[in-house]
């Protein structure tokens, strides 16, 4: 009987442990200490390169033609003077060339101009400009000059260059102080992102010899007349009419 009971009691002592057991075990996971896995990436995107260059007027146009710019451009209290009008005092413009069609982009003696290449950095870069070129397409040898206009640290102009061909003009940009090459910067950098490079050029209305020249020019007007409906598709057509065309060409590089 003693025995019964002694096993009895040691089966409840063990039953008992094991409630011990469990109820340490779900206690223990209740207490656990918290963890976990964190992650975290970065990412950028490559910054724009944009830049350009392009001509700031519409550089043949009747609107913008003044009349017969005989002397170098002259520059008086930083102001470039247009050329005297002949027919009209005071008015710079000429008066006396027009189209009879919607070309208003037209030439002829005595006419001139002036216009300016702009260059602009839109890029999240830096750049450097460098290389500024002028090349023409003048299959009939249209007798254009030009001239080179400088501006000083303040914006303002204050020089000119002798009249000369294109390949001329080419040399004094690049030996023109802040032309050869110029830093288009962000704006915090104190430089500009833009950079204008001023020119006027003229066909003029009599050029020594007079009679040799003046034949010339009437060729090239005379061939205009029997021509005028030719279409131009292409650099070979050129030859149909006395055209001209002028391009602008400009090395952009990132600064480092």
């Amino acid at each position: 009987m003693k025995e019964r009971k002694k096993d009895k009691n040691i089966r409840r002592a063990g039953i008992v442990t094991a409630l011990v057991v469990v109820t340490l075990s779900l206690v223990g996971g209740t207490l656990a200490k918290y963890t976990g896995t964190a992650t975290h990436d970065a990412s950028a995107r490559v910054a724009k390169f944009e830049v350009g260059s392009s001509f700031t007027e519409d550089v043949f146009n009747l609107n913008s033609l003044y009349d017969d710019w005989k002397e170098k451009p002259v520059i008086l209290g930083n102001v470039l003077q247009t050329p005297t009008a002949v027919n009209t005092a005071g008015d710079p413009s000429e008066q006396d060339v027009w189209s009879n069609n919607t070309d208003k982009n037209i030439l002829a003696p005595g006419t001139s101009g002036f216009f300016e290449i702009g260059l602009e950095n839109n890029s999240e870069v830096a750049v450097r400009a460098s290389n500024i070129t002028l090349s023409e397409t003048n299959t009939n040898s249209i007798p254009i000059e030009y001239s080179l206009i400088t501006y000083n640290a303040s914006g303002q102009p204050d020089t000119s260059s002798d009249w000369g061909t294109i390949a001329a003009l080419n040399t004094a940009i690049s030996t023109a102080s802040g032309l050869g090459t110029y830093d288009l910067m962000k704006p915090a950098s104190g430089t500009s992102t833009t950079k204008t490079v001023a020119v006027a050029w003229r066909w003029l209305f009599e050029r020594e010899p007079v009679a040799t020249n003046d034949s010339l020019d009437t060729n090239l007007g005379t061939k205009n007349a029997t021509n005028e409906n030719e279409v131009i598709t292409g650099d070979n057509d050129y030859d149909k009419l006395s055209k001209y065309q002028l391009k602008v060409d400009v090395a952009f590089t990132q600064l480092d």
